[in-house]
């Protein structure tokens, strides 16, 4: 099955980005027959229209082809979201397609389409609460329509990118911080976003295994101190074995000199006995062997300490390097920790004003619940003003033929009450007006909040920096425990 390519690589001063052009719902909810909603706009676009002419469907229409289940586009199956009215009661079916491009801007009104980068994800619901999905005009799974979107940047694991409504409430109304493990405040409500939740688990368990690492490097060294000692008292020994060796082949040699010398005597004719000259180099013979014997036990002695200095050495040089590795660990995980907690410190402000914004909120809110009580009243005094203009009427009518001069008075106060109805009108319309402008305060206020969301992003990244550092630091750690423990 042919799938449209994967995003191209974002260039730094025009990286593409996905873009809806439009959507066509075919007898979904309230929309009965093929209908095409749209075009888009490349940058903002705003659906608007009365209670009940179908905003919210177009937002359902979206989740649908996500892949959202029914009770996540209000409704409890499937079949539900089939149309039936009056007029068109039997459709068997509903269909709706998204149709995606991606696009590069060039200026501030300006874009350019990426060639080949057109597609289409369609999604039916059958009245036996079955769907099946299309991508393209292709028939394809759940799972490939999911990853392609993914891969485009669309988050259907945090759902993110999309607010629904009552959820801008909810969120203005979270805690700073959760109070147990299973709650969630704003906190962790921006690590689920950032994504660093997912990392918890595995930074509890690096601290687990760099404390372990610690303990590891503390028995290390209290055996290496074992050893440095036990090669001291070795050193002092070898010392004595030396002086003793030297003093024994001092000996040994002036024996050989004074044997060679009598033998010198002999040999001129000084001693003359043949008994004695055997007896001299019988013993000289003796005396070379055993000088021979010390000499290669002197060797072998000598050979032993070379050998256990490379090892004292090489123990040293990685103790060096360990101990130069642990200092440099332990300066990044203190930075990590500084950074960790400026983050932390940023986040505590942001939640601060955070909750003014959401005091803001609110008063927002009951703006629009006291305007509302407003019009009803001034509605309210409307119908009692008609229903009281009319009952004049009909008594103007009965006596008007015989009347004349007694329904001046009457007609003046029908004049009185129309300009208490047009005064009434007035103040609906000023009423409608404050609406309006409450309305436009609260779409200020969101765009304040989408600033917010922004910085704490980039806050967030630093942290996520200096997460990345930390780890990077523990792998150097273990590195040099691993080269101790091959050492020993």
């Amino acid at each position: 099955m042919s799938q449209p390519d994967s995003p191209v690589s974002p260039d730094k001063e025009s990286p593409p980005r996905l873009f809806i052009t439009h959507i066509e719902a075919e007898n979904f909810k309230s929309y009965a027959g093929k209908k095409t909603i749209g075009p888009f706009i490349q940058k903002f676009t705003c659906i608007i229209g009365p209670n009940g002419s179908g905003k919210s469907n177009v937002i359902d229409a979206v989740l649908f082809v996500f892949g959202y289940r029914a009770r996540k586009i209000r409704s409890k199956k499937l079949s539900v979201l089939i149309h039936k009215s009056a007029e068109f009661p039997n459709f068997r079916s509903c269909k709706v397609t998204v149709y995606f491009q991606q696009i590069r801007d060039i200026a501030d009104d300006q874009y350019e389409v990426i060639p080949g980068s057109d597609f289409q994800v369609s999604r039916i619901a059958h009245h036996d609460n079955t769907s099946e999905y299309f991508l393209s005009g292709t028939k394809a799974t759940y799972r490939e329509v999911t990853d392609l979107l993914r891969n485009y940047g669309i988050d259907l694991d945090h759902n993110r990118f999309l607010i629904l409504q009552g959820e801008v409430e909810s969120v203005a109304l979270m805690k700073p911080k959760g109070q147990h493990e299973h709650d969630e405040g704003m906190l962790e409500y921006l690590e689920d976003i950032i994504g660093t939740a997912d990392y918890k688990d595995t930074i509890e368990e690096l601290f687990k295994e760099y404390e372990e690492l610690l303990n590891a490097r503390g028995e290390k060294v209290h055996r290496l101190k074992f050893v440095e000692k036990e090669l001291s008292q070795l050193e002092s020994a070898k010392e004595e074995a030396e002086q003793f060796l030297k003093q024994r082949d001092r000996v040994a040699l002036s024996k050989y000199k004074l044997f060679h010398k009598n033998l010198f005597e002999l040999k001129t004719g000084r001693g003359g006995v043949d008994e004695n000259l055997e007896a001299l180099i019988v013993a000289i013979t003796k005396i070379e062997d055993q000088s021979e014997e010390q000499s290669n036990l002197v060797k072998a002695k000598q050979h032993d300490l070379k050998k256990k200095g490379k090892v004292l050495d090489k123990m040293k040089e990685a103790e060096e390097s360990k101990t130069a590795a642990l200092t440099e660990c332990e300066r990044r995980d203190v930075k990590a920790r500084e950074d960790q907690k400026t983050v932390k410190s940023n986040l505590k402000s942001f939640n601060k004003t955070l909750e003014k914004e959401r005091q803001k909120f609110e008063d927002l809110q009951t703006a629009p619940e006291r305007l509302t009580k407003q019009i009803e009243e001034g509605e309210k005094t409307k119908v009692i003003i008609e229903k009281s203009l009319y009952i004049e009427d009909q008594k103007l009518e009965q006596i008007m033929s015989g009347l004349r001069e007694a329904t001046r008075d009457l007609q003046q106060e029908k004049e009185q009450k129309v300009s208490v109805l047009l005064q009434a009108k007035v103040k609906v319309n000023d009423a409608k007006s404050e609406q309006d402008m409450a309305s436009t305060e609260y779409d200020l206020y969101m765009r304040q909040v989408r600033d917010h969301e922004s910085q704490t992003k980039d806050k967030q990244f630093n942290l996520e920096d200096s997460q990345k550092k930390l780890q990077g630091m523990l792998q150097t750690y273990f590195s040099v425990i691993v080269i101790l423990i091959i050492l020993f």
